[in-house]
């Protein structure tokens, strides 16, 4: 059972789901626990996040806001530089 959320709102993460958005950091924006029977895997947590900012100083531009992925797919940001 899963009792620490990998996320806070408000942390800064990047994902490779979205193609051609990998460099976008995005803010986490809600956490949800989602508890299900699936054999061995009884919960898991869903994000969602802002569509992200575009850098200013390599103008790749903003991504569109996810909902309800598996948090997994996620890496916290340490350093916000593209």
């Amino acid at each position: 059972m899963l009792n620490k959320l990998p996320f806070e709102i408000g942390d800064k993460v990047r994902t490779y789901f979205v193609k051609n958005e990998e460099h976008i950091i995005r803010t986490v924006t809600k956490v949800t626990k989602v508890d299900a029977q699936f054999g061995w895997w009884d919960s898991f947590y869903l994000i969602c996040t802002d569509g992200g900012e575009s850098c200013s100083s390599c103008g790749k531009t903003s991504g569109t806001p996810i909902q309800n992925i598996d948090a997994s797919l996620f890496n916290i940001v340490k350093e916000e530089k593209c």
